[in-house]
């Protein structure tokens, strides 16, 4: 029925290639889009709405390209049928920068596991919140926990349970001064201490 002027310029699409057709008719079919179909003509007479469906789809005019789509069913006055309102977020490039992100700190991340499985020493990296994110093999020998069963966990099981709260704070200070080293003891999984020199770096 209708059409934005964004709409026939971002597609290469014209008015009178558009107003009176099957929206998958739009474009030499190019709108012919399972996906599409689907939302239209099952999921929006039940619902009303939708919102931010991803659609991935190679158009013939634009190329490959990623859009959400977010869709009303409006009804009109005097009685007149429904009409539905779509409206179509282009976001592409977002996508791209989101997925080259994500490659960057996966690549980080792998490159970050085997430089801390190569080490000597055992090392333990826990964020601000003390919550363990990595644990390498080292850190695996000294404790006798494998790193599934540490990672994502409070740090705080690492401790004997009447110095957790005295350790605890200890790294913390131990942060606050920049002091080289700090003696703490380890609980092991099989509950012995174990003594060790941390040396702690803020990053």
């Amino acid at each position: 029925m209708k059409a934005s002027r964004s709409f026939y310029k971002f597609f290469k699409v014209t008015p009178e290639g558009t107003i009176g057709k099957l929206i998958y008719e739009l474009g030499n079919y190019q709108w012919d889009i399972p996906e599409l179909k689907e939302l239209l003509e099952k999921i929006l007479p039940e619902k009303n709405s939708f919102d931010n469906y991803k659609v991935e789809h190679n158009f013939s005019t634009i190329g490959k390209r990623v859009m959400l789509l977010n869709a009303r069913r409006v009804k009109r006055a005097f009685g007149k049928e429904k009409v539905i309102l779509l409206a179509i977020e282009d976001i592409t490039e977002r996508k791209a920068k989101e997925d080259a992100l994500k490659e960057k700190h996966r690549a980080t991340n792998d490159s970050l596991n085997v430089l801390l499985n190569f080490m000597n020493a055992p090392i333990i990296i826990w964020d601000t919140s003390m919550i363990i994110k990595r644990f390498n093999h080292k850190f695996e020998l000294l404790s006798g926990y494998d790193s599934a069963e540490a990672i994502d966990k409070k740090i705080d099981f690492l401790f004997p349970k009447e110095k957790i709260d005295a350790t605890l704070d200890l790294l913390k200070n131990h942060l606050a001064d920049e002091q080289e080293v700090v003696e703490i003891d380890i609980l092991t999984k099989d509950n012995n201490i174990r003594t060790v020199l941390w040396c702690l770096v803020l990053k």
